[in-house]
């Protein structure tokens, strides 16, 4: 009986991989079945992709791209650090980030 679904199984777990541009993992894939209508585990997910022969695209490190200068000038503090005003309309603060 089980050989019956796996055998069902692994082509449908190739198919939905290669429909979504090879980049589904274990989770996706998962859920993605369980949408589907099919009655299956997180593990047996797993191993449904690994007899399939197929695997998830793991994401890269997160690249930083500014790195700050210790050096570089700084804005002048014109608030001296100092958020909360003696008075309506007495202090204005932005943020431009």
């Amino acid at each position: 009986m089980y050989q019956l679904k796996d055998d069902l199984l692994i082509p449908e777990v190739a198919r939905l991989h290669a429909e979504n541009y090879g980049v589904y993992g274990r989770r996706k894939m998962h859920a993605l079945l369980r949408r589907q209508g099919w009655d299956i585990g997180r593990d047996q997910t797993e191993r449904m992709m690994r007899l399939a022969g197929v695997r998830g695209v793991r994401r890269s490190k997160r690249v930083f791209t500014t790195k700050s200068d210790p050096a570089a000038p700084r804005p002048t503090d014109l608030v001296q650090r100092r958020f909360t005003a003696d008075g309506p309309r007495r202090l204005w603060v932005c943020d431009v980030t």
